[in-house]
């Protein structure tokens, strides 16, 4: 694959996987959780679904891992084309500011997101196999792993908006 080609399918790749990525995690965050969290123990079974049978927090992540990687990539082309001067450019850093938001909700999702959720189905199998109400203490830590899911979820929406706008603007300073 020549270079031209390969800067093609990193663009796309970059793009599209970001494009899923953002989107996802805005609707995740801003409205998913909202009513799952009204909905009280009824919304169980929609995050059953979202998580372990649609997948969809594994495909953000792979998304953004997608985006990152390839943002990475065609950052460091840009930069070696210009003997670095890319790198000291308005345009130049502000891909970098973007770029360091992604990799900062990349990392947020891999190591905060992922374990997080993972304890959520875990205690929400526990509670529906026990046939009951939840006892006290599987109530209250539901409640905080909700919170700091809610809170990660957040943080990274708006990281990714501030990254999405770096983006889309770079090119133009």
């Amino acid at each position: 694959m020549n270079s031209q080609a390969l800067l093609y399918v990193l663009r796309l790749l970059h793009i599209v996987a970001g494009i899923f990525w953002v989107g996802g995690v805005m609707i995740v965050a801003w409205y998913i959780l909202p009513t799952v969290r009204a909905l009280g123990p009824g919304g169980a079974p929609m995050m059953n679904q979202l998580v372990q049978q649609r997948r969809l927090p594994l495909r953000l992540l792979i998304s953004g891992w997608v985006t990152v990687l390839a943002g990475i990539v065609l950052y460091i082309r840009a930069g070696s084309l210009s003997t670095s001067a890319f790198y000291a450019s308005w345009p130049g850093r502000i891909f970098g500011l973007g770029g360091l938001l992604g990799v900062i909700v990349v990392l947020m999702g891999t190591f905060g997101n992922v374990p997080t959720t993972k304890r959520m189905m875990a205690l929400s199998a526990q509670i529906q196999a026990s046939g009951g109400a939840p006892a006290a203490d599987q109530a209250a830590e539901m409640q905080r792993l909700q919170k700091r899911l809610w809170l990660l979820a957040q943080t990274a929406a708006v990281l990714l908006t501030i990254a999405a706008v770096c983006m889309a603007i770079a090119r133009y300073t």
